[in-house]
């Protein structure tokens, strides 16, 4: 499946470089949309970026083609990248042509003619083997807002509503790699979505030359985007964004789920989070950020100090530490 910008959006886009500060991150916790972090570049048709839920929410309305950037920094063509971002789709294309996406674009700073793109689309299908919707974890090559190759995809029996993308830069050999897991409440295995080298001559899965030279620097924005799909709240959003800069071309404990815990809960009955990273340590109380059946663990004082059984298997994730391993207790007040 192939997907389309119409050129007026390319086009939107600035052209002089961000030159922004670009490690750093945003679980979008508060609410509230870091006027500090993220700037709207580009708002076409109906569409609107909203933190809510503790997550980055994008809606539109079936009224044709909604667009929405948000800038975030200029990484150097010189030093090694990385970029790891969830997402969520469940939106439902119901006629050809219609599709709806979120994701990342990354430019050469300035330009408005040429990027890479990493999303999770869906999709309103019709060939010989299927008719209908699908959904899919994507990355590509533009050029005057035409792919100029073919969509790297995973396995498109999947369908997935929920994703974790990782997209890293190699400066030496001018490649981005671009990796996926469509399963990621159950930890992040990442595997390899595609390759895409900027320079000529670069070994890759497939090669479009930035023009780029020393000293230069990239453009991140992350979009959203609809084109004849109702997108209501919930339906299709980013979370748990995070930039890093460095030396390393390894996934690093800064960019992966440091452990996934699943823990069997009574019905209604409160629990509490203590963590040592060491056993000979004290435990500490964490607090929780979510709902439902998936929490992440954050310091104290960062969320609520309990979280409620359902009866079933509650899943913890904690971000918050780069150690090799560690101890919980989970216990009820």
């Amino acid at each position: 499946m192939k997907s389309r910008l119409p050129s007026f959006a390319a086009g939107a886009l600035l052209a002089s470089s961000l030159n922004a500060q670009f490690t750093g991150k945003d679980n979008f916790d508060d609410n509230s949309l870091n006027s500090s972090l993220w700037t709207n570049l580009v708002q076409t048709g109906s569409a609107v970026f909203t933190e809510t839920d503790q997550r980055l929410e994008f809606t539109a309305e079936d009224e044709g083609f909604s667009l929405q950037y948000l800038t975030w920094g200029s990484p150097s063509y010189d030093s090694n990248f990385d970029i790891f971002f969830r997402t969520a789709n469940s939106t439902f294309p119901e006629s050809s042509g219609d599709f709806a996406a979120i994701g990342i674009e990354i430019y050469p700073s300035g330009s408005n003619t040429i990027w890479l793109n990493a999303r999770h689309g869906s999709y309103f299908v019709s060939n010989n083997n299927y008719v209908g919707a699908s959904r899919d974890v994507l990355s590509s090559f533009f050029l005057n807002s035409a792919i100029v190759t073919n969509s790297a995809r995973q396995p498109e029996t999947n369908f997935p509503k929920a994703a974790a993308i990782r997209i890293s830069f190699d400066s030496s050999t001018k490649v981005f790699s671009i990796y996926y897991d469509d399963v990621p409440t159950d930890g992040i295995t990442w595997t390899l979505l595609g390759t895409y080298g900027v320079e000529t001559g670069a070994n890759a899965d497939s090669v479009l030359d930035f023009g780029m030279a020393q000293g230069d620097f990239f453009d991140v924005f992350v979009y959203g985007l609809s084109n004849n799909v109702d997108v209501d709240a919930g339906e299709l959003l980013i979370d748990d964004f995070q930039a890093v800069s460095g030396p390393a071309t390894a996934p690093t404990a800064a960019l992966v789920d440091g452990f996934t815990i699943k823990v069997e809960t009574q019905l209604g009955k409160a629990y509490t989070v203590k963590r040592s990273t060491n056993l000979a340590s004290t435990f500490t109380a964490m607090d929780v950020v979510g709902n439902g059946e998936t929490f992440r663990l954050v310091p104290s004082g960062e969320g609520t100090s309990t979280f409620t059984g359902n009866g079933d298997k509650i899943i913890l994730i904690d971000t918050t530490i780069s150690d090799d391993e560690a101890f919980y207790k989970i216990v009820s007040p």
